[in-house]
């Protein structure tokens, strides 16, 4: 099989590539190499032989274009990744996608990458894409036939059930339990630290980002909240 983790930057998906990575009947699991840019370049033959029919290989990517700007020249969206997946490789390809609150992605994203690394002012515009995009594109890519929509809180909470539905539906041996440690501690971590963005460092961009996270977070989670699993609480 062939099977793709995908979902937005700090929602689990680097977890669940050492997780499937750990499964003794992968191959190999390639870690945000983008490959699927190589469709319909010269080098689209180059496929074929980092996925091998039959063998159990995959790839982890992050959403990309909408919200994180043009990292790399011309990426394909989200769901244009997910399609060239599928157009390429047919009846072997699977569909991974995580989700998880936005408040702890964004508690993740305003430690990880704003005040750690001194681009705050990007702040607001990667919000704003956030949910001007990824909430609609989560309900798109899960239309996939191939694609399973988890939730991170469930993966972290109830790891045997969930990752066991996680490699039935990649077609790998649901009896196999990964040694991954499962951080409970991260679990809504919002409700014990509260937001970021009351890091002194981000005090210029506390007011507009609160602005737009309150004016948008009800339609996010009522979205969210058709996807099976943990219910999503303002």
């Amino acid at each position: 099989m062939k099977i793709l983790v995908i979902g937005f930057p700090r929602s689990g998906t680097t977890l669940m590539y050492r997780t499937i990575r750990g499964h003794p009947q992968m191959e190999k699991m390639l870690f945000e190499t983008n490959m699927m840019k190589l469709i319909g370049t010269q080098r689209e033959n180059r496929l074929a032989q980092v996925f091998p029919k039959g063998k159990n290989i995959g790839e982890k990517v992050i959403y990309e274009r909408e919200m994180m700007g043009k990292k790399r020249s011309n990426p394909p969206t989200p769901v244009e990744y997910c399609k060239r997946w599928n157009k390429i490789f047919k009846k072997e390809a699977r569909i991974i996608q995580i989700i998880r609150h936005p408040y702890d992605v964004w508690n993740s994203i305003l430690i990880k990458k704003y005040v750690q690394r001194d681009i705050k002012d990007a702040i607001v515009k990667m919000e704003e894409r956030y949910f001007n995009f990824v909430p609609t594109c989560f309900a798109t890519i899960d239309r996939f036939k191939n694609c399973l929509t988890i939730k991170y809180e469930d993966v972290v909470s109830n790891p045997e059930i969930i990752i066991s539905k996680i490699y039935k539906h990649c077609r790998l041996d649901p009896n196999h339990f990964p040694k991954e440690e499962m951080r409970t501690s991260r679990l809504f971590a919002y409700k014990t630290k509260g937001f970021r963005i009351n890091e002194p460092r981000l005090r210029d961009q506390k007011n507009k980002f609160m602005e737009i996270m309150n004016k948008n977070i009800d339609e996010c989670l009522e979205i969210l909240n058709q996807f099976p699993g943990t219910e999503y609480e303002r």
